[in-house]
């Protein structure tokens, strides 16, 4: 890539962009941030491929029409998820923990907590009371979902607004369009990132159902549902599919529970191999780094900082190789 120089509109537009990520954070405007971004990103990516064979307008207008039903299956999907994760995580834990307590005291050690039924009660109470906002009408009316709509209407208000043209005449235009330039850079940052998560996730969901039929494990669907959504949140999605899976197995049999986790291990070891070609060729960073993201994502976002961590890293590593360098003041 060829570098520009350091102007006082670029300057001006990189405290721009850093102050909007701090408000962001500040705000706790995880949602609203990641809903505009998938938004614009599907917008885009859909008017994209249209516009090479049909006109402008006509791509726009099929564009927003496709990301609505695209975004209704989704949100159809996500429902469905959570239904089932009602209904049937109940019925693994209340199977799984009084057969891990029955083991932890036929083979002498404790489990790390003092009241099984205690622990059980709470897990489904906090279950409960987390998913109550996506199931009941009343709920729907929540801060997070309505930060939700309206990233996805500033998304959508974005995509058909009209674009200005690249003549500067003032410091106002130039700033503008360099602080274009920061959001373009990091839409494309994104794309590329959530685009690798998502196939990822979607051969580690092929894999896992073929597994899961298989073996005969109990609840093919959710189990299936549970493996692509939650792949798509780094690291973290894959240990709770992998938990979910192995309770299942486990309320068949011990048997079905150790080939379950044998199988998970297996197939963990060789996503190392695949989250290299894929998302090590997409960031480029040290997997300490991408993990300390990772971890900062979450405590200042939760859930959507997770999601976002692996393209802010991207886009700061883009950034800093567009930046100039002086040359070195003594003589070669």
């Amino acid at each position: 890539m060829l570098t520009k120089p350091l102007t006082t509109a670029r300057k001006t537009s990189y405290a721009l962009f850093a102050a909007l990520v701090v408000a962001a954070c500040w705000m706790q405007l995880g949602p609203v941030v990641l809903a505009g971004l998938f938004s614009y990103m599907l917008l885009d990516l859909i008017d994209r491929r249209l516009g090479t064979f049909m006109p402008p307008f006509a791509a726009r207008t099929v564009s927003v029409v496709v990301f609505t039903l695209t975004a209704l299956s989704l949100a159809w999907l996500f429902g469905q998820f959570v239904r089932l994760s009602l209904q049937r995580l109940p019925v693994i834990i209340g199977s799984v923990l009084p057969t891990l307590d029955a083991f932890a005291e036929r083979h002498g050690f404790t489990l790390p907590f003092d009241d099984l039924q205690g622990l059980r009660a709470t897990f489904l109470r906090t279950l409960t009371e987390n998913a109550r906002s996506v199931t009941q009408f009343s709920g729907l009316l929540t801060r997070d979902f309505f930060q939700v709509v309206v990233g996805i209407f500033i998304a959508v208000a974005n995509f058909l607004s009209s674009h200005e043209s690249d003549s500067v005449g003032t410091f106002y235009d130039e700033l503008g369009l360099e602080f274009d330039r920061r959001m373009q850079l990091f839409m494309a940052c994104y794309e590329k990132v959530l685009g690798a998560q998502v196939v990822i996730s979607l051969i580690n969901t092929a894999i896992t159902a073929l597994f899961v039929a298989i073996v005969d494990i109990p609840y093919l669907h959710f189990l299936t549902l549970s493996t692509f959504i939650l792949g798509v949140v780094p690291l973290v999605g894959n240990v709770a599919t992998n938990a979910i899976i192995v309770g299942a197995a486990l309320t068949v049999s011990p048997q079905k529970g150790l080939a379950a986790f044998i199988f998970l291990i297996v197939s963990h070891k060789a996503q190392y191999f695949l989250n290299s070609r894929i998302i090590g060729s997409t960031l480029k960073t040290p997997m300490w780094m991408t993990l300390l993201g990772l971890l900062i994502g979450e405590v200042v976002l939760g859930i959507p900082g997770l999601i976002l961590a692996p393209a802010v890293l991207a886009y700061v590593r883009e950034e800093l190789a567009l930046l100039p360098v002086k040359p070195s003041s003594k003589a070669a």
